[in-house]
């Protein structure tokens, strides 16, 4: 028996412990007094896995190599832990999200999908959507100082989970079904991805004022763009063209509509030269010219994990990943960390290049979601990050899966 082929038994227990899990990571984690939840949510996940592929014949564990990456990178800042005791909390972090990668990794690999995944996010999200409807009355905001939060203790942080759920209902949505014509339930649930896109979409732009999560809707938007513009033929190209710049120019419209949109402009005009009066942007630039500083003092090994907020005055991370992991861990860190997206990109553009359309469609999903969290890592860290290190998994599961799959085909037809 081979993981490929979509588990004869299914893992019912743990994708059940798994879609609560994520969901208590969005509604719990966040909450000093409740994080115990969402890691005892973790043990139970790990729990029944371990009980369930018991029972399975020739279960193959795997661990692929971006995986593998992430575990040399971990060995290597933990050396850090030799000239400082500053990092042991960072250091537990870092290997639980390891562990519980590499379980996520093999659920989403035995199953060829991530449904469960799926379900505990959104479900989570449209919880915390509630909450905000019952603490300010609505969904509107019309001043730029108030920033709905949630959950989740900070809007940027809600406003990243937000995102994640607009990638995973995007995948939902523009999969294609294995059947030429969809049933009653197939088009009820891409009608709720629909409802749940425009829902996320609205509540990143009006209501948490996230630069980087509004810039990452009209990147999501001129992506998708792209991919059905390549796919299809020269008169429907015409057709997606004026449809994409319609709906780009009425999200642009949208946009100029918030009272957020003074605090995205603010960004062009810093970056034009002009002075900005931004509280935000000026220490956050103060906190990376400070951590490249550090970087230039100790350039291949750093300062040791987590080391920024210890030796400046602020006492919180550099507000970006680049320079956090130059900072802390050195050019060798940087590379380590980084080798992991090298790789998954570089397979999710096989991928999409393929000619498969199962194989095409992960790897537009895969290229959409780790160039955006490339992009997100100029004002965020993101290193120790659960949400990031669920899509990860994700991406490397499914990746993983579409291989062996693909190679068990190729066997199969070589034999026949």
């Amino acid at each position: 028996m081979t993981n490929t082929m979509a588990a004869d038994k299914r893992l019912t227990l743990t994708n059940i412990c798994l879609s609560v899990f994520v969901f208590t990571i969005i509604v719990f984690s966040f909450n000093p007094s409740l994080s115990w939840i969402p890691q005892g949510c973790a043990c139970l996940v790990v729990g029944f896995f371990v009980f369930e592929i018991t029972q399975i014949k020739d279960y193959k564990f795997v661990v692929p190599i971006p995986l593998l990456c992430y575990l040399c990178f971990i060995i290597y800042v933990s050396i850090s832990l030799i000239w400082t005791n500053q990092s042991v909390d960072m250091m537990f972090t870092l290997v639980q999200l390891f562990f519980i990668s590499l379980i996520l990794v093999n659920i989403v690999n035995y199953q060829g999908h991530f449904h469960s995944i799926t379900i505990g996010f959104l479900a989570a999200l449209v919880v915390a959507t509630i909450d905000i409807w019952n603490k300010i009355g609505g969904f509107i905001v019309t001043d730029d100082n108030t920033r709905v939060t949630s959950f989740l203790g900070n809007p940027n942080t809600f406003a990243i989970a937000l995102f994640i759920g607009m990638l995973l209902t995007m995948e939902g949505l523009i999969k294609k079904s294995k059947k030429s014509k969809l049933t009653f339930g197939q088009m009820l649930l891409k009608g709720v991805y629909i409802l749940l896109l425009v829902l996320f979409t609205y509540e990143i732009i009006f209501l948490t004022g996230s630069r980087k999560a509004m810039l990452s809707v009209f990147m999501l938007g001129f992506l998708v763009f792209v991919r059905f513009f390549i796919k299809v033929k020269f008169l429907q190209k015409m057709l997606i063209l004026v449809i994409g710049a319609g709906v780009l120019t009425e999200l642009f419209i949208l946009l100029k509509e918030s009272v957020f949109f003074v605090r995205l402009s603010r960004i062009f005009d810093m970056l034009q030269g002009k002075n900005v009066n931004d509280n935000s942007l000026t220490e956050r630039s103060s906190m990376m010219g400070d951590a490249w500083k550090l970087w230039e003092a100790r350039p291949i090994t750093g300062w040791g994990t987590d080391q920024f907020r210890y030796l400046t005055d602020y006492q919180t991370y550099s507000h970006n990943n680049y320079l956090e992991l130059l900072s802390d861990n050195g050019l060798l860190g940087l590379l380590l960390y980084y080798s992991i997206f090298l790789i998954l990109l570089v397979t999710a553009f096989k991928q999409l290049l393929s000619g498969n359309e199962t194989e095409s469609h992960i790897g537009f999903f895969s290229i959409s979601t780790l160039l955006i969290f490339l992009l997100w890592d100029l004002a965020h860290v993101s290193y120790y990050s659960k949400f990031h290190w669920i899509m990860l998994s994700i991406i490397m599961g499914i990746t993983y899966y579409m291989k062996t799959k693909v190679s068990v085909q190729q066997a199969e037809a070589v034999q026949q």
